[in-house]
């Protein structure tokens, strides 16, 4: 089904997943009000555009604002109950869907290792990754921890794995509390992030482990794509004091704070932020005083994007260029001074070749399968333009003797 959202959704929500009704629970939706997600407090305009390639649920343009009580960037518009639709058809963040090769088993280690302090005691915990996807963390926690009883909860259930895994609204109906709650990487992709109630499920004495990327040190882990920390999945980039911030009004006190990286599918590190909380009763929440670190450092990170993405450029000057791949990478590297902007492109290959031809982009590229690519195109420069899976698709093309491949 073509649009942005479902039709039975449009009854409720504009074409930017903006619902058209007064009666709201509070964050549920992101519009062009640009408040803060965490304090409320306006922001300013927004100082960052970015349009996508339109997919269902999701909206097609996005925005950064900053909010300077905070030290807090986030991407509006959007609606909870769209990407949660989004989130129920998709498998998202996974390196792997099978199995658990050395990269998930690298990064699980480096969790464990911060989480051992707590994992280790000889008491049974009961302990819930939230946002589990396939369960590999806890499968690995069980592996070096197994005295404890471990229990998913995702929006996603494709997966067949051993632990038990609940959406949230069935753990708050049966009132189950545990002793420690995950949030690994959870939390950078709600709209609302007051949508789980974290603090009903967590017993007194409870600890909450919350780990999300480190946007601070975005513009030092520079990735092979363009922009790649910016995108409409990742709708929350967080600084210690935003974490801080959030957790304070969500009747959490901040105990520790850390942080980490891990080896990504590149095969360089991604950096992590993390924070140990725990209850507190009657907290109070007043926003600081103006913070702009974060700010300035995503603007910083947009510049060296930017100024790397020259040097591309002028490769791809007066070369016949075809694309493998029409993704959000390939939007990115479209706009905002991406190494695409103003590169003109013979041909799209992508699997989806026919569905697009006939969509609105038709009018726009050219689109063809991998087999009229090697026929028809043999003599051009190709551009892989996935994050999945991109050096064995130069391989294949390789293979068939095209040699003008690169990565992008």
């Amino acid at each position: 089904m073509s649009g942005i959202v479902s039709s039975s959704l449009l009854e409720k929500h504009g074409p930017y997943g903006e619902k058209n009704t007064s009666m709201i629970y509070p964050f549920e939706r992101r519009t062009d009000i640009h408040t803060c997600p965490i304090c409320a407090q306006r922001c300013e305009e927004p100082f960052f555009t970015l349009e996508l390639r339109e997919k269902k649920f999701l909206p097609e343009k996005v925005f950064l604002y900053s909010c300077k009580h905070c030290n807090f960037v986030f991407t509006a518009p959007g609606d909870q109950e769209c990407y949660d639709r989004y989130y129920e058809h998709c498998v998202n963040d996974q390196m792997t869907i099978s199995g658990q090769p050395l990269l998930d088993k690298n990064r699980y280690a480096i969790q464990i290792d911060t989480l051992s302090p707590i994992l280790e005691s000889n008491s049974t915990l009961k302990i819930l990754d939230i946002g589990c996807g396939s369960g590999g963390l806890m499968e690995a926690m069980e592996l070096r921890f197994p005295q404890h009883d471990y229990i998913g909860c995702d929006a996603c259930q494709q997966f067949s794995i051993k632990h038990p895994v609940y959406e949230f609204s069935n753990i708050k109906k049966h009132h189950i509390k545990f002793d420690v709650v995950i949030a690994s990487h959870f939390f950078e992709h709600l709209i609302n992030l007051f949508h789980y109630d974290l603090d009903s499920i967590l017993n007194n004495s409870g600890i909450l482990y919350l780990e999300v990327p480190d946007a601070s040190r975005y513009k030092d882990f520079p990735r092979r794509e363009f922009l790649y920390y910016i995108d409409r999945l990742h709708v929350n980039h967080f600084s210690v004091e935003s974490l801080r911030n959030l957790l304070n009004r969500m009747n959490f006190e901040v105990t520790h704070a850390g942080i980490n990286q891990f080896e990504y599918k590149d095969g360089k590190d991604f950096p992590a932020l993390y924070i140990f909380a725990k209850k507190q009763r009657n907290s109070s929440f007043e926003p600081k005083s103006e913070q702009l670190a974060l700010y300035t450092s995503m603007l910083t990170y947009i510049s060296q994007e930017k100024r790397r993405a020259l040097l591309g450029k002028s490769f791809f000057e007066n070369k016949k260029i075809v694309v493998y791949g029409f993704g959000d990478n390939f939007f990115r590297a479209r706009e905002n001074g991406g190494p695409l902007q103003g590169v003109t492109i013979e041909a799209i290959v992508d699997k989806a070749y026919k569905d697009l031809g006939a969509s609105k982009y038709g009018a726009m590229y050219k689109f063809i399968d991998f087999q009229t690519a090697l026929k028809d195109y043999k003599d051009c420069h190709f551009i892989v333009c996935v994050s999945f899976g991109s050096e064995q698709i130069c391989n294949e093309f390789r293979k068939n003797n095209i040699i003008n491949v690169s990565v992008i």
